[in-house]
């Protein structure tokens, strides 16, 4: 039986709805929801399809397993919401609170965080492929075991945040701060670190073939046994004080 109930989204706004409502199953395709209230609202299964919510309300409210693709959050408050198993896909969230977030095995390909406040926030085992994070506040965040590739997290704040066993091959790092960060066992080939801050991170048993360290900080870097088959190291500071056990340099320069 289909549980989904269709509301005629030409009639729904922002006063429709009130903090902690129950919409599971509801059909909000292409409502505008701008500026409402959803704090604590059940939205389970709800489809969100191009839905306008700029500056909305999640706070706290369960968004498992959504049809959200397209949707725009645009400086949303989604604090601590749940969006496990949701589909996010092409979803626009610059500059919205995404604090202890929980987006286990959500789908968020080609999205836009730009801006995004994602400390704490959970996308572990996540589809993230061709996604924006610049400038985006990632501290503290778990990104294990996530498809990143292509991703692009210029002049983001990673630091402490735990990526190991994530797919990176061609991430954008330029200018981040990946200081304290768990990249071990990554697959971070072709990946672009110029400039970027790897002051105390976990690069063990990493895969980084072609990478370009150029200007990147390496102070008490960990690179035991990974592989550096054809990076470019020139400029790198204190390649010296990271930690070389093992390492493979092959044609490295």
């Amino acid at each position: 039986m289909d549980e989904s109930v269709e509301i005629p989204t030409d009639v729904v706004t922002a006063a429709d709805i009130e903090p902690g409502a129950t919409l599971r199953g509801v059909n909000l395709e292409d409502a505008n929801l701008t500026g409402a209230d959803l704090r604590n609202s059940d939205l389970r299964n709800a489809t969100l399809i191009r839905v306008s919510s700029m500056n909305i309300i999640l706070r706290q409210a369960d968004l498992r397993d959504t049809t959200s693709y397209h949707a725009v959050l645009k400086e949303g408050d989604l604090r601590g919401a749940d969006l496990r198993g949701a589909d996010f896909g092409h979803a626009y969230f610059q500059h919205a609170d995404l604090r202890d977030a929980q987006m286990t095995g959500t789908i968020l390909t080609d999205s836009y965080f730009t801006g995004a406040d994602l400390t704490a926030a959970t996308l572990s085992e996540s589809d993230v492929r061709h996604v924006w994070f610049r400038s985006c506040t990632l501290t503290n965040a778990d990104l294990t075991d996530a498809n990143l590739t292509n991703t692009d997290y210029t002049d983001a704040t990673l630091v402490d945040a735990d990526l190991s066993q994530s797919r990176l091959r061609a991430a954008d790092f330029e200018d981040a701060d990946l200081r304290g960060a768990d990249l071990s066992n990554t697959n971070l080939n072709d990946a672009n670190l110029v400039g970027a801050n790897l002051s105390g991170a976990d690069l063990r048993n990493a895969t980084l073939d072609e990478a370009d360290f150029t200007d990147a900080t390496l102070t008490d870097a960990d690179l035991s046994a990974a592989r550096l088959e054809d990076a470019d190291l020139f400029g790198a500071y204190d390649l010296w004080e990271a930690d070389l056990t093992d390492t493979i340099f092959g044609d490295a320069q």
